[in-house]
């Protein structure tokens, strides 16, 4: 039944609107997509009949009102009636494409896929809802369909990402993150990383866009030990010589742009008459929106005020500041001042506040201020996830990463637990060193935290994946452990008086006497127990008691000890046989991360947190200010119709060899750079037959000529074979090993050639 599964995944509810769809998607792919058939967007048989109506009499303002009422791109932009009936077509295409996708006719959807423009990210939401399809499936042969099916579209996915880098480099890296409006804001980025795609973000057209992120607007390979030395430089001083010192990608420069115009370019509305459009100056060719991702749109600052080197300077301090790998740099360096600050203070100057001594030491102000400082930062970070409910924000926070939230939460809470302790249980040194303990345990997890600064190395990010899995393979483990532990502990003290006496039954007593004890025989710490054991040779209940510990030792000792380790080693094995993919994967979510952050470090960090919310505050009542946001946005439409037309040229000849179930290898697609810069290639098709018969004339003489080596290097060696049986048999007969006459050996080799 190609609805069965559609059907377990809605439940008891039922399709009847577009709401209903949209909730459906939402739940499938994620609550980061925006609907893309309610708010966003009215049905395509509307628009359709609107371009239809007003493609010739009415003005294209007013088509464009109905057509893209709630896209947040430049609104000064009128669409050509033309391209706006294609783009009607291309939601069309979407929308049959997605119900074959939900409804499980995955040959029609290769179909529609051939019609289409944006086809990887298509590829990736349909291996998305696969993948949600996996958990609703009921046998094991269903799991092994969908498996393959997910496989599959991720396999298509990837080879059309390919398609693109071969063609063009750069634009295949805007493709990888530019955001896509169709399919409700999406990057395919951002949909891979929530199918857990690894090999889509392996690929090195994912990596090159994140070096170029992670780098911004300066040089992203910078690799030599130079550069290293002049990027540590710049970060020493506080970006202050990092313009003299730091590579910067290429400037260009902007047709009647200057530094003091930008207000009022920003500034032009909508629908403004002829007259009024004269008044302003011209708008800038600028590609790609501020408030995305724009490493590659780097352009001169102009002004009559201020000379060209001092606008220079002032712009490469900013790009510098706002570079994710500085902003990582940053925050680095503070938090390690932040631990030895934390336990500077802890050792020396942590005492119970006296009349003689009333104030607390700077070192833990500062302390307070940096937890405080980055709470707050944390709280910045889950209010502007992707999500949009905030049942997503708590899902993706909270579940997805429980490891990581674990400790989060647990430095947090712990810290300000200690803090209050600290400053209430001041009545006696017993009741102050508890708040100590708590702060003590605090800082323990703290430095845990900072190995989330090790992730961005190669080498070390992978072993903290190996790290996290493990612990959650000892987590589960440890309830079979405990289970072991504790039925020696009860069945031992219940047979044998250890102590020759009765415990009381309190939880310091057992713990004492039943969990300590049993804990350490897990590490082969066994003197204490015989000792106990020895006290009293020969009594029966002594003697069931060490066949009570030789197999506890067994079982624990040798069958599950080495069963954890056999566990561990499996868990080290998968992640170190995809290494690469496993780094690439884990260094998206670092890069995204810094991304968002403000450029300043705890504690000054407190200073954007206010900018921001003010910012927030005047976005709340204006329409035009825009968050930033971990996508790339074309500032125009012409910029977006490049894309899907590139997208759709360079990927089309593999997504056509796909109807008929023998998918062309890329090689075979893009052989060349100079067949991929060769936009006519009916033109060429001559040139290649007489270029293909001349290769394959010059292949096969290359052939004979190999064959014809081959066959003197054999003449060669059964010459050699045959003067090597020659000297073996004058060696037998000189012995007179038997009495039959030496045979005559003749070469069999023709001297002819």
């Amino acid at each position: 039944e190609r609805l069965y599964l559609f059907e377990k995944c809605l439940g008891k509810n039922q399709v009847d609107s577009e709401h209903d769809l949209d909730r459906v998607l939402r739940k499938l792919i994620g609550d980061y997509m925006k609907p893309i058939y309610t708010r966003s967007t009215i049905s395509s048989f509307e628009k359709l009949k609107t371009c239809c109506r007003n493609s010739h009499m009415a003005r294209v303002s007013d088509s464009r009102t109905c057509l893209y009422k709630d896209n947040d791109e430049n609104e000064s932009e009128i669409p050509d009636p033309e391209e706006a009936e294609k783009e009607v077509r291309e939601l069309v295409y979407r929308d049959l494409y997605l119900w074959s996708i939900l409804t499980n006719r995955i040959e029609l959807s290769k179909i529609l896929l051939n019609h289409m423009e944006t086809r990887i990210c298509a590829l990736l939401i349909a291996s998305k809802i696969f993948r949600s399809y996996f958990y609703y499936a009921s046998d094991n042969e269903s799991k092994d369909v969908i498996c393959c099916q997910i496989t599959q579209f991720e396999e298509y996915a990837n080879e059309c990402l390919k398609c693109c880098y071969n063609f063009d480099e750069e634009k295949a890296c805007e493709i990888a993150i530019r955001r896509i409006n169709i399919y409700g804001g999406v990057t395919c980025l951002q949909v891979a990383v929530d199918a857990d795609d690894k090999n889509f973000i392996g690929q090195p057209c994912c990596d090159q866009v994140l070096n170029n992120i992670w780098y911004d607007k300066m040089e992203p390979f910078q690799s030599t030990l130079s550069d290293k030395i002049k990027l540590i430089l710049g970060i020493s001083t506080f970006g202050i010589l990092a313009p003299f010192l730091v590579t910067f990608r290429t400037e260009q420069s902007l047709l009647n742009y200057t530094f003091e115009e930008d207000r009022q370019i920003n500034g032009i509305k909508i629908n403004e008459i002829e007259e009024e459009k004269k008044q302003l100056k011209p708008t800038t060719n600028k590609r790609l929106n501020d408030h995305g991702i724009n490493y590659s749109d780097n352009y001169m600052w102009r002004s009559t005020k201020y000379s060209k080197s001092y606008l220079t300077y002032l712009r490469h301090l900013k790009h510098f500041h706002e570079s994710p790998i500085v902003k990582y740099s940053y925050n680095s360096a503070s938090y390690i001042i932040f631990l030895l600050l934390f336990s500077y203070y802890l050792l020396f100057n942590f005492e119970i506040p006296t009349d003689e001594i009333p104030s607390i030491h700077w070192t833990e102000i500062f302390v307070i201020l940096m937890v405080t400082t980055m709470l707050f930062e944390e709280i910045r970070q889950f209010l502007c996830q992707e999500n949009r409910t905030m049942i997503g924000k708590l899902s993706n926070y909270f579940i997805t990463n429980q490891f990581h939230t674990v400790i989060l939460v647990l430095s947090y809470l712990l810290f300000y637990i200690g803090l209050i302790l600290r400053f209430t249980n001041t009545y006696s040194e017993q009741a102050f060193s508890a708040a100590k303990i708590v702060l003590a345990y605090d800082l323990e997890i703290w430095f845990i935290r900072s190995f989330v600064f090790l992730g961005i190395a190669q080498n070390l990010g992978p072993k903290l994946v190996m790290i996290r899995r493990m612990v959650t393979d000892l987590f589960f483990f440890t309830y079979i452990i405990l289970i072991a532990m504790i039925a020696y502990g009860v069945v031992s003290r219940s047979m044998y008086n250890f102590n020759n006496e009765t415990f009381p039954f309190d939880g310091q007593s057992i713990f004492q006497n039943i969990a300590y004890p049993t804990y350490y025989l897990m590490y082969g710490n066994i003197d204490g127990e015989l000792a106990n054991l020895d006290r009293e040779q020969g009594s029966s209940a002594s003697i069931a008691t060490h066949i009570l510990l030789a197999f506890h030792m067994l079982f624990v000792n040798i069958l599950l000890i080495n069963l954890l380790i056999a566990m561990f080693s499996f868990t080290f094995q998968s992640v170190q046989n995809q290494t690469d993919l496993v780094w690439r994967y884990e260094r998206y979510s670092l890069i995204r991360e810094y991304y968002d952050r403000p450029p300043l470090f705890p504690p000054l960090i407190i200073i954007t947190h206010g900018i921001e919310l003010i910012k927030y505050i005047a976005r709340r009542h204006s329409k035009t200010a825009q968050t930033k946001t971990f996508k790339m946005i074309g500032a125009n439409r012409n910029v977006d119709r490049e894309w899907s037309e590139f997208e759709s040229y360079a990927t089309n000849q593999y997504v056509r060899s796909l109807l008929t179930n023998q998918p062309l290898s890329i090689a075979a697609l893009v052989p060349s750079k100079e067949q991929q810069l060769s936009s006519d290639m009916t033109n060429n098709n001559q040139q290649f037959q007489s270029n293909n018969s001349q290769s394959d004339t010059k292949l096969l003489a290359d052939e004979v000529t190999s064959v014809k080596k081959v066959v003197a290097d054999l003449r060669t060696h059964a010459e050699e074979m045959n003067r090597c049986m020659h000297w073996m048999m004058e060696a037998m007969e000189r012995v007179k090993m038997s009495k039959e006459p030496r045979p005559n050996l003749t070469s069999t080799i023709s001297t002819n050639s």
